[in-house]
């Protein structure tokens, strides 16, 4: 399959209502992210040694930087330090843990990457490391190809590659879950167009376990947002949540994810 063939299963840039919709998923789930003690810093730290990059004088950002723990542990290590996010709500939290934290290197802007132009910004070739960890703004080829331009050395792309979560599970339940076909996932895709590009694209995988809590309401909400449910199958999704809460009437997830990271240079054949 040549460039133009990846390009065309990966033809997803979405609407302004579902970015509308997207800052909303988002803007519910920043407390619980903001209290999450984890983050993917490690996995990129690691990468960035074995790779002997020194970026002491070298600028960072950050696509999708939720409430910028990652991003401010990493202005330890950078020059400067940029974070972007979708949601209002995450990026005020970035900004109150950064002053927390005295990191003085590091600015946050509440900015959906598919809307960004990185011309009127300034960002062609701007920072030297160019990341996006887990997070839905690298969602289309344009995506992709702004996010390598916006790098003048390094790319690093994260996403899972494996995962059955409660939404899933509630997909199934409601009967609206559709086939997941592996040739369209973002990892796949990302490696094979930046491959006809000339780059020499490497893929590190690591496993996770991803758990959560949640109110019965809360639950409600996430999903009724991410999967613009009726009101038919809301009543359908409240009965099937209630079989998934613990003795403290709280919803629980749990489940093991494999998560792929894709590394490349800005350097060609």
């Amino acid at each position: 399959m040549d460039i133009k063939g990846f390009e065309a299963l990966w033809n997803q840039i979405p609407l302004e209502e579902e970015l509308l919709s997207t800052k909303e998923y988002w803007e519910l789930r920043a407390d619980e992210f903001n209290e999450k003690s984890g983050n993917n810093c490690n996995e990129i730290k690691k990468i960035l040694k074995d790779k002997d990059i020194d970026t002491a004088d070298m600028d960072l950002l950050d696509i999708g930087c939720g409430p910028g723990k990652c991003a401010i542990e990493l202005s330890k290590d950078f020059g400067r330090v940029c974070g972007i996010d979708i949601s209002e709500k995450m990026v005020d939290y970035a900004t109150k843990n950064a002053s927390a934290a005295n990191a003085e290197n590091i600015d946050f802007m509440v900015m959906p990457w598919e809307k960004a132009d990185i011309y009127k910004l300034g960002w062609e070739e701007r920072f030297h490391v160019v990341m996006a960890l887990m997070t839905p703004g690298i969602s289309s080829v344009q995506a992709l190809d702004k996010m390598n331009k916006a790098s003048k050395r390094v790319c690093i792309l994260s996403s899972f590659v494996h995962r059955k979560d409660l939404k899933m599970e509630l997909e199934e339940h409601l009967g609206i879950s559709d086939y997941k076909d592996p040739a369209k996932n973002k990892i796949y895709l990302a490696f094979n167009i930046l491959w006809h590009m000339g780059y020499y694209p490497e893929i590190f995988y690591t496993d996770a376990k991803i758990t959560g809590e949640y109110s019965l309401k809360e639950a409600l909400n996430l999903y009724e947002k991410q999967l613009s449910l009726s009101e038919g199958q809301k009543n359908r999704a409240k009965e099937f949540l209630k079989g998934k809460m613990n003795e403290n009437k709280r919803v629980v997830q749990s489940y093991n994810a494999k998560i792929a990271w894709l590394y490349w240079e800005k350097t060609t054949l």
